[in-house]
């Protein structure tokens, strides 16, 4: 009898330890350092530096000492967590729209502990915007929050900051009856909603202008925002006789952008994300350049003209048509989607070196490049790059 007693809390002994080990083994979830058991938690408030007032979706990231990151967005009382974190030194990076970016350096994690960082958001002062007046231009009208119908008056229309958000409830157009005395200024923080699908089409020039702290945005109105929630967003007319400036814009829950413009047009540091559409964005002239592009399907199309893009991101297809011109798209980190990476239809010799295409094979690069087309030029993507290209996107 001693014996089997003494067996059986042997037994139930290894099988406690083996069961406690096992416990052990599948805590070990750190997103930061999922084989480091041990544990730290951080959390905190985001708020207003001058009102004290709770600020939310603000988007809270940590990173760690090797660059691993995660992000996450503070509550609607402006509450943000991580749990199960490795003990160590980290930084924290807040950001939102309307407020100056927060950094929050030297963080030390403490294992077994409640560590609590808040992170205090300066609210962004508009600045008065001073255009000066031109015989191309005779004043600037700042519009109010309500976008709809047609804008075609001599003068430089402005969507301002103050005024934001702006909301289209109808199709939107600004026309250039006077030969460049009709513009548009769009300010930094500024963002665009549709509350249906509807389009916004600009045949004059435009600066819209955005920062990296303060970007423009256009998205959708909807609550629960999918992609083609609206319809066309056109800048420059049709004939590539205006000047179209972008940077830092972000595109999102859209289906179609067209960027026409003369030899002058830049766009840059711009993000095209969440989007529909068979030909998504539509360039003809002037730089593209620090642009990410994220679609599986077309991704970039060039029909007339001739642009010079690099330092972007882009996944999904570039596709050309008859009518292109001797576009270059160089130092950039191309992606496959569903297709091929590059459908060229273009007459001349095209210039893509210098790119990332996800491999060094180039019997996989030549794969990935479609210039079957009858006259279409050849493409020369030799030499390419061996790794993927870090200053490429916006910066």
């Amino acid at each position: 009898m001693k014996k089997i007693i003494i067996k059986t809390i042997g037994f139930l002994t290894i099988t406690l330890l083996i069961s406690s080990c096992a416990k052990k083994a599948l805590d070990r979830t750190n997103p930061l350092d999922p084989q480091n058991p041990k544990k730290a938690n951080i959390s905190g408030k985001t708020y207003d530096s001058v009102t004290n007032v709770a600020i939310s979706d603000v988007s809270v990231s940590i990173v760690s000492s090797d660059s691993k990151t995660v992000t996450t967005l503070s509550s609607s009382t402006g509450n943000y967590s991580y749990t199960d974190l490795a003990p160590g030194i980290y930084y924290l990076h807040a950001t939102k729209i309307g407020y100056t970016d927060k950094n929050q350096t030297d963080v030390q994690l403490k294992s077994e502990a409640d560590n609590i960082y808040d992170l205090s958001l300066d609210a962004v002062v508009p600045t008065t915007t001073t255009t000066t007046t031109t015989d191309t231009t005779s004043s600037n009208k700042i519009l109010d929050s309500l976008l709809k119908g047609s804008y075609s008056e001599e003068v430089n229309y402005i969507l301002s900051l103050n005024n934001s958000p702006y909301n289209v409830t109808d199709n939107v157009s600004f026309i250039n009856y006077y030969e460049g005395r009709t513009t548009l200024t769009i300010e930094p923080g500024v963002i665009i909603k549709f509350a249906a699908s509807y389009h916004f089409i600009v045949d004059c020039p435009v600066t819209a202008n955005g920062t990296s702290s303060n970007p423009i945005k256009f998205t959708s109105g909807k609550s629960a925002p999918t992609a083609n929630d609206y319809q066309e967003i056109k800048f420059g007319d049709s004939f590539n006789k205006t000047t179209t400036i972008l940077n830092y814009i972000i595109f999102e829950y859209g289906s179609i952008q067209n960027i026409y413009g003369n030899s002058n047009s830049k766009m840059t540091n711009c993000t095209f994300t969440n989007y529909n559409s068979s030909y998504p964005t539509l360039f003809t002239n002037g730089e593209v350049k620090n642009c990410n592009f994220q679609k599986t399907g077309s991704s970039v199309f060039i029909a007339v003209g001739s642009p010079i893009i690099s330092y972007c991101n882009i996944t999904g297809e570039i596709e050309t048509f008859l009518g292109a011109g001797q576009y270059k798209i160089n130092y950039c980190n191309l992606t496959k989607g569903t297709g091929t990476i590059l459908t060229n239809k273009a007459s001349y010799t095209i210039d893509v070196t210098n790119n990332w295409w996800g491999t060094i094979d180039s019997s996989t690069i030549q794969n990935y490049i479609d210039s079957s087309y009858y006259g279409a030029g050849i493409v020369n993507y030799s030499p390419y790059a061996s790794s993927l290209i870090s200053t490429a996107g916006p910066q």
